[in-house]
């Protein structure tokens, strides 16, 4: 990535002109990039057909795409060139070398080759697959379905030959059709189905024969959870790769992130960010000092939490503030005071601004994206380390994963680069992890299998469970971004969205196909729509059965739920009670309230239960409405009992100085966030009402 961002500045028409001149800018870009420039390399596409713009013009393309492309041609050939001579590869380079210096002879003298369960090849590849089978040695075997004659025409067999390979039998697979009206809801339907099948056959576990397929890995862990916890580890094996940006470990350093994104001029953090960051998992369960226990750690930052809703006009704090505010330190101090297990409250400080070094300030001064990676990997250590995340569910491997590719970036070329600005490091992190998987490697001939769906490839079993069949998961091409545009990808044979879903249809089909029962979950409501693979079943049966109605064929998963209210506890009032009733002062609110339901009246005034107040990121009605009497109060005061006059209504420097001291007074002297964005709606809203609606009282 590094040489391509050289080539790319010294380009003299770069792609995307000055928009990308900066790592910052051609990062996320220069990703999809690269993986452009191999698929171009492994179909073969030499610089000069993509220059080859006079014949492509009748296609319409907009000058924005013909200047890009002449750009490309030049990074390509570049590219390749620079790789050569620095002696590096990439896949595509090396799957070029292999075409040219292909040892015949050597695999010759080899056992049986066998090359299985293609379906689509790129030139390069189909070039080397053709020199494999010139061996008398090397067997080609492939799953008949449709489609599969274009490889073979491609491999050169005769058009006699590979019309056959799509002649497939009618299916005995038995399908079945299960609705549901969310993602939980397929998982209830499956424990049924599975249930239901132990129960006729008397058994308990289930079989290497049977598999569940997850198109859609995030339904990995409420599968894990309902369905898989049953049974020992032992009865079951998982073999997918589970997106590491969907984990608690990924969660934790982007709310470390966008906490150290939102920093304003003076280094002050917004304390929502800094609450969400603080009250992660990894972070309010680190041990707290000389102890093995997380809880003092948990009641440090509930009590920091407390002390922000206190001083909740004040969105911003330095660390340095957290750490030496006079509040913060005597609410923390006497908080730890009343603890007999802790000998000294001042330690709780300490252990504050221990977490503050080892996490947040480490982040406010990065030399370089190497740098960078060895402070997260720190980071990891730490938080393995200090607290209780290495007890939580996979959290090994979500660490393995995250320290495999941060250590891969600290050694790569990119490592001795800069960004410009902090927020550069933070989308690299999150465009890196988005393409990393955790790998759950398991052992394939034990038990109920868990596949990802190209982990089937050319798998046979008795029974098939297939979730989330929805159209946004498979085909799944509506996701898919290609840089190169459609009709160019035609012309220079390369893979369109039609190509992949012809393939995962194929894939599909063999799977269902070599299958005695194939359970099939989708879900269906105002955002999901079924798969047109399933649409394309259903309708097949329709035909072929004859039935008029497609809803006779879904097993529909319903929620009963019952809307019936419980029945309130009787709560005696007793004399306290009475007695309480008798001093207690009635607002109209707490009257509103006593009709509304007498049972809240009880837990809001007699036991004075409140709902746990945040620190809200918008200033609510109720503060906004508070703020402007009190401006209006104090505007109008002079004018109490005395005619009001237009020169004295219409003084609006007068105004504007009301509106910031009273500001000034409730936020602090520095507004920022949404105090400052109120303070100048106030103001203009001000001066509004006064015009629009009190002068032409005075008229």
């Amino acid at each position: 990535m590094a040489w391509l961002f050289e080539i790319h500045q010294r380009a003299a028409s770069p792609l995307g002109g000055a928009n990308f001149q900066t790592l910052d800018r051609f990062l996320p870009w220069g990703l999809k990039l690269l993986a452009e420039l191999e698929t171009l390399k492994k179909a073969a596409v030499p610089p000069e057909k993509i220059r080859e713009f006079d014949q492509l013009i009748d296609l319409n393309l907009s000058p924005y795409s013909q200047e890009h492309f002449y750009s490309l041609s030049y990074i390509y050939e570049e590219f390749y060139q620079l790789l050569e001579a620095r002696q590096a590869s990439t896949l595509g380079r090396r799957l070029e070398e292999v075409r040219s210096h292909f040892p015949l002879e050597r695999l010759g003298r080899q056992g049986r080759i066998v090359v299985a369960g293609f379906f689509s090849l790129l030139e390069l590849e189909r070039q080397v697959i053709q020199q494999l089978l010139q061996l008398e040695n090397c067997d080609l075997v492939l799953i008949k379905g449709k489609g599969l004659s274009e490889l073979g025409e491609k491999l050169g067999f005769s058009q006699e030959e590979v019309s056959a390979w799509e002649e497939v039998s009618p299916a005995a697979t038995k399908i079945e059709f299960y609705l549901s009206p969310d993602s939980h809801g397929q998982i209830f339907a499956l424990n049924r189905v599975l249930q239901e099948k132990f129960d006729r056959e008397g058994k308990s576990r289930p079989s290497e024969k049977q598999v569940i397929v997850l198109p859609a890995v995030e339904t990995l862990f409420p599968l894990y959870q309902f369905t898989l916890a049953r049974w020992s580890e032992k009865d079951f094996n998982i073999s997918l790769g589970y997106p590491l940006s969907r984990t608690p470990l990924y969660s934790f350093f982007d709310k470390l992130f966008e906490l150290l994104q939102n920093v304003d001029e003076a280094d002050r953090f917004y304390i929502p960010d800094y609450l969400r960051f603080v009250l992660h998992p990894y972070i309010k369960n680190i041990f707290f000092p000389q102890t093995e226990r997380t809880d003092l750690t948990r009641i440090m930052f509930h009590t920091l939490e407390e002390e922000f809703l206190q001083q909740k006009n004040r969105p911003f704090w330095r660390l340095e503030e957290i750490e030496s505010d006079p509040e913060v330190r005597q609410r923390l101090l006497a908080r730890f005071r009343d603890l007999p297990e802790v000998g000294e409250p001042l330690v709780c400080l300490q252990h504050l601004k221990h977490i503050h070094d080892q996490t947040i300030r480490t982040f406010l001064e990065i030399n370089s994206i190497g740098d960078f990676a060895q402070k997260i990997i720190s980071l990891i250590e730490f938080i393995y380390q200090a607290s209780t995340a290495a007890q939580h569910l996979f959290f090994h491997r979500y660490a393995e994963a995250m320290v495999s590719r941060l250590e891969d970036l600290a050694a790569s070329q990119l490592a001795p680069l800069r960004f410009d600005t902090r927020s550069g490091y933070f989308n690299l992190f999150r465009n890196l992890i988005a393409e990393t998987r955790v790998p759950f490697p398991g052992t394939p001939l034990r038990g109920l299998q868990v596949l990802g769906f190209w982990e089937t490839r050319c798998l046979r079993f008795d029974e098939v469970y297939f979730l989330d069949l929805n159209e946004d998961v498979l085909p799944g091409t509506s996701r898919i971004d290609f840089l190169i545009p459609f009709p160019l990808r035609q012309q220079l044979n390369l893979p369109t969205y039609e190509d992949i879903e012809k393939r995962t249809e194929y894939y599909f089909r063999v799977l269902l196909n070599g299958a005695r029962r194939a359970c099939l979950f989708f879900v269906e409501n105002s955002e999901k729509e079924k798969s047109r693979l399933v649409e394309k079943l259903i309708w097949e049966r329709q035909e072929k059965e004859k039935i008029p109605e497609a809803s006779s064929l879904l097993a529909s998963v319903r929620y009963q739920v019952e809307l019936k209210p419980r029945e309130p506890r009787v709560i005696p009032k007793t004399q306290e009670v009475v007695e309480f009733l008798r001093r207690h002062h009635y607002s109209a609110s707490s009257l509103d309230l006593y009709l509304k339901c007498p049972v809240r009246f009880y837990y809001a005034y007699v036991l004075n239960l409140q709902e746990k107040e945040e620190i809200a990121e918008a200033m609510e009605r109720k503060e906004i409405g508070t703020l402007v009497h009190e401006i209006l109060e104090e505007y109008f005061q002079p004018y109490l009992q005395q005619p009001l006059r237009r020169e004295g209504l219409l003084d609006f420097k007068r105004l504007e100085k009301v509106v910031e001291q009273v500001f000034q007074s409730t936020f602090g002297r520095s507004l920022s966030g949404s105090a400052l964005l109120m303070y100048h709606q106030v103001n203009r809203h001000l001066k509004d009402f006064i015009l629009h609606y009190q002068l032409p009282l005075l008229d």
